[in-house]
């Protein structure tokens, strides 16, 4: 029970927030133009900025776990190769498939990885 209100404290305010973004969107809260400018500002500055600070309080020296980037870097391969060799069966248009397989292997990162990432490692 523990590990899943450990993960659900992980997983819940991204949740949120993206229930939230929906709901204010569908009320006219948001425009496009702000949400294309919201998103460059957030992708080319806040998320760089986030991950160098993470960075900068830790220390390599004890926090780097060699099994866990190996891990990592395993499953992403898989995942890549598994959301290419989808996207080649299943779409039809050939023009798309590199746009559809960065997306779908890159939102997943973004929403839900990264703030569990930052939860469980407490940085």
């Amino acid at each position: 029970m523990d590990s899943l209100v450990y993960s659900l404290n992980a997983t819940m305010p991204v949740f949120l927030m993206i229930v939230a973004g929906y709901v204010f969107n569908r009320l006219g809260f948001f425009s496009d133009g702000f949400i294309s400018s919201a998103n460059r500002f957030l992708f080319t500055v806040c998320l760089p900025v986030m991950i160098f600070c993470d960075m900068s309080r830790s220390d390599i020296r004890t926090d780097f776990d060699s099994s866990l980037v190996l891990y990592s870097a395993v499953v992403t391969t898989i995942a890549f190769a598994f959301i290419w060799i989808s996207a080649k069966l299943l779409i039809r248009d050939r023009s798309i498939t590199g746009a559809f397989v960065q997306a779908a292997s890159e939102a997943p990162w973004q929403s839900w990885d990264l703030p569990s990432c930052r939860t469980y490692t407490a940085v």
